[in-house]
């Protein structure tokens, strides 16, 4: 067996391992369309991966690469053999992409919107930590969630560590510090909030035009006229806007996979944050989406409060995700969910339950908050 980084000669034989292997109810369009995937082998911001046996494919691996972050995401993964036989190759792969991205690499992610079930415990088998879980079942039923992989030193080294955690994202920073084995942080007393006077909110309107879109907020970005809001390798496909376009939500909806994610915004009324992420939220579920996400960095706990009172909850806690000059900062993903969750039915691994009961814990806990007030 020989792995090798893949070119665009291999996208025909690519394409038809896909069709050959591929066994999800979701199909993948870009391994579907031999012009764009010409392109991704040649991209300087992705990173393809193959194992040969006898001169032909037998496995293959994607990575989306952001070098400025010095940051991987494994973006898919497909094999052929026997169970026993294609699970070592898959180890055997998996170890080859944790070679190729040291040195390149702080940090190298992946989810199970990416990859299956069985691929994700395959991650966990080589080294990658469980980061916490997306409160959303995938297409086969299973729960979703995120592993990750921190190369030598970055934990030690490179992590930011002066800021205070809010009280309710704690819990989930104790489950992974314990497994990372990195400091206790000091929990901040009160979340000091911007202002208690808003501005009326406007009449919202959504725009699903996906390449206006991007083209927009690609300009805005260049102009520096976005906030700080971070979400690696995701760009926006809907716009959702007052007519004046005061205030501008980007956000990636998939109806496909039921979920959608609140990418950026740019705001020049000063509008009720907590109210406009409710009214947005409302409007993606609309979208036939059954979970929202937001990605904050955990040192904002005047931002986690807002969201916590537009009813999302932490749900996972990435130590060293972005990187700012010489260090890294931990994010905190704070999800919404539209549907009733039900794990009754999944075979849950060992290390996604700590996060689970924390997540049950802050939901009664909103949902008895919610209750109570409704009776007032």
């Amino acid at each position: 067996m020989t792995f090798r980084r893949a070119d665009e000669s291999d996208a025909f034989n690519l394409m038809k391992s896909y069709q050959l292997w591929a066994v999800s109810v979701w199909q993948d369009p870009l391994m579907l369309d031999y012009r764009n995937l010409r392109a991704s082998l040649t991209s300087d911001t992705e990173l393809w991966l193959v194992a040969e046996r006898n001169g032909s494919i037998a496995a293959f691996t994607s990575l989306l690469y952001d070098n400025e972050q010095r940051m991987c995401k494994i973006q898919r993964m497909h094999s052929d053999g026997e169970t026993e036989e294609r699970e070592n190759l898959e180890k055997s792969l998996l170890e080859d992409v944790i070679t190729e991205t040291s040195g390149k690499a702080d940090v190298l992610y992946t989810t199970s919107r990416c990859l299956s079930a069985r691929h994700m415990v395959l991650t966990e088998e080589a080294g990658f930590h469980v980061l916490g879980f997306f409160p959303i079942s995938g297409a086969a039923g299973e729960l979703s969630y995120l592993t990750a992989f921190f190369h030598t030193g970055v934990l030690e080294d490179m992590r930011y560590l002066n800021f205070h955690l809010h009280p309710k994202v704690a819990p989930f920073y104790e489950i992974v510090r314990n497994r990372l084995q990195i400091p206790p942080l000091v929990l901040a007393e009160k979340a000091i909030l911007p202002r208690s006077i808003y501005e009326e909110m406007p009449l919202l309107e959504m725009i699903t035009a996906s390449g206006y879109v991007a083209r927009k907020f690609r300009r805005l970005g260049e102009r520096r006229l976005l906030s700080t809001n971070f979400y690696p390798f995701q760009e926006p496909n809907t716009l959702i806007c007052d007519p004046d376009e005061k205030v501008l939500i980007f956000a990636g909806i998939y109806p496909e996979k039921r979920f959608a994610t609140i990418i950026e915004e740019r705001l020049e009324l000063a509008v009720d944050p907590a109210l406009l992420y409710r009214n947005v939220a409302m409007m993606i579920q609309g979208e036939h989406i059954s979970y929202l996400e937001v990605i904050v960095d955990a040192a904002d706990v005047a931002a986690l409060e807002l969201l916590i009172r537009a009813a999302f909850l932490p749900c996972a806690y990435f130590p060293c995700l972005k990187r700012h000059g010489d260090t890294r900062r931990d994010f905190v993903i704070m999800g919404r969910s539209f549907e009733s969750l039900d794990i009754s039915a999944h075979v849950l691994s060992i290390s996604l339950k700590p996060y689970l009961a924390e997540y049950f814990t802050l939901e009664m806990a909103q949902l008895e908050k919610r209750g109570t007030s409704q009776n007032q």
